[in-house]
């Protein structure tokens, strides 16, 4: 009895430390930026869902939508100094032009202005344009990683705008808000607005105190997935073209408070900065919304009752797989079992002449014969444990807006079940072969027959 105690409180004690180190990983899977398998399919089912469901992806009113796409001038460029030709940019003398605008009217909420300004492609009006941008509050521009020189007035203004993909996922899956100790543009966004902060501790994160993550899969409430949104008996562009639309508006009528209290999208929305993301293709500066709002809403932030799920699912999983233990033995429902395989026998006895019946039969016989074989069975252990994780994240990245990687984590489970099944298999082997004197151990079909011989 007192071997027995000693033996469940040992697998307690391994089962809660499994699961630690589970959440633990788990935490380090979450500030990766990239995903180590592809999670891409199942999160596209349920963004699907979601559309068909209750989801609303329709640009709000606070936010103003400015596309650059079709606003462009040639400028001289050259390779080593030396002429190369022409090359197509932004029209900086209309970005001026807005931004005249905007200096004279900062009652806006914000400005995103998605434009990469390479210091190298020059034109007349970039002094001006990058001190008067440089002078303005609430505003940020994307700096990227590939060493291009940025114009010296805008520094202050800069965060980084890139993001990393995997072989598997060559598309837009995981947002990271800190890039080599480089705030993101939602980030810096986030802070000016909120005064909040968001810290890195090396092998952690925290989010105004609490524990944090740095990469997050999005849920993209802004899509712009159609050009028109739907108002009381009309419909209304989800967007102004900078030159066409905007300045025209802005040269003629100029409406009072037209910036007031919103966000101002500047960037290309419709040709060249366009992203393949799990519900469709997304502008840059859409997705750089969308991680924006998930800072707002504190989906990065690491919620106790999640921490406090999982481990409950790993501690009940790993004291099955220690134990060797199944599911139904834990919640004892051994003779509801029974029952069914009961049922079934009736079944047999009254349509065992059935060829159909037979045939099922023989089948099962057959993958009877093949779940002995080992590599099946830690085949239908992976699959398991991977389908116990898909339904533990559809609830999580429902609720908290997390994801755990199914096939790291299964192949793990898959691989600990196989090892603690190997090692209860030669702790039997050896109890056999110490019960039968050590001189010869008997097959287990010759016990079993030999016990039922003298139960009889």
């Amino acid at each position: 009895m007192t071997t027995n105690k000693n033996n469940n409180l040992k697998r307690r004690l391994f089962s809660a430390a499994h699961s630690l180190l589970l959440l633990i990983a788990c935490y380090w899977l979450w500030n990766k930026p990239i995903t180590f398998s592809d999670e891409s399919g199942f999160i596209k089912l349920v963004n699907i869902a979601k559309k068909y469901l209750h989801s609303d992806n329709a640009v709000p009113d606070n936010i103003l939508l400015v596309n650059v796409a079709y606003d462009r001038d040639l400028v001289d460029y050259y390779e080593n100094g030396i002429p190369a030709g022409k090359i197509d940019i932004t029209d900086r003398n209309k970005l001026f032009e807005l931004f005249q605008y905007l200096g004279k009217d900062s009652s806006y909420k914000y400005i995103v202005c998605d434009v990469f300004f390479d210091a190298t492609l020059k034109t007349p009006i970039d002094d001006s344009l990058f001190t008067l941008m440089g002078k303005m509050p609430r505003l940020v521009v994307p700096m990227h990683k590939d060493g291009k020189i940025f114009p010296s007035q805008l520094e202050s203004k800069a965060a980084y705008a890139d993001y990393k993909t995997n072989l598997i996922e060559n598309n837009f899956l995981k947002f990271q808000y800190i890039q080599d100790e480089k705030k993101s543009i939602p980030l810096f966004m986030w802070e000016e607005l909120t005064g909040g902060s968001f810290n890195s501790h090396c092998l952690w994160y925290s989010m105004n105190g609490k524990l944090a993550t740095n990469s997050i899969i999005l849920d993209f409430k802004v899509t712009m997935q159609e050009q028109y949104n739907k108002k009381d008996d009309y419909y209304e562009n989800n967007y102004l073209n900078l030159g066409a639309d905007l300045l025209e508006l802005l040269r003629e009528v100029y409406p009072e408070n037209y910036f007031k209290d919103k966000i101002i999208l500047i960037g290309d929305l419709t040709e060249h900065d366009i992203h393949d993301t799990t519900v469709g293709a997304i502008p840059g500066v859409l997705i750089n919304y969308n991680a924006f709002l998930m800072l707002i809403q504190e989906k990065v932030a690491v919620s106790g009752g999640l921490l406090f799920l999982l481990f409950v699912v790993f501690l009940i999983t790993s004291f099955l797989i220690i134990s060797q233990k199944k599911f139904s033995e834990l919640i004892g429902v051994a003779k509801i079992k029974q029952k069914i395989r009961q049922f079934f026998v009736k079944i047999y006895d009254k349509f065992k002449t059935v060829r159909l019946l037979k045939f099922f039969l023989w089948l099962a016989r057959m993958l009877v014969k093949i779940k002995n074989n080992r590599f099946v069975q830690f085949l239908l252990s992976f699959i398991g444990y991977s389908f116990l994780l898909c339904c533990l994240n559809l609830l999580i990245y429902r609720i908290w807006g997390h994801f755990i990687e199914v096939l790291i984590l299964g192949g793990w489970l898959a691989f600990c079940n196989d090892i603690c099944k190997l090692f209860k298999h030669n702790k039997n082997e050896k109890k056999n072969h110490y019960n039968n004197g050590g001189d010869c151990v008997l097959p287990q079909s010759f016990g079993a027959g030999f016990a039922e011989n003298n139960v009889s």
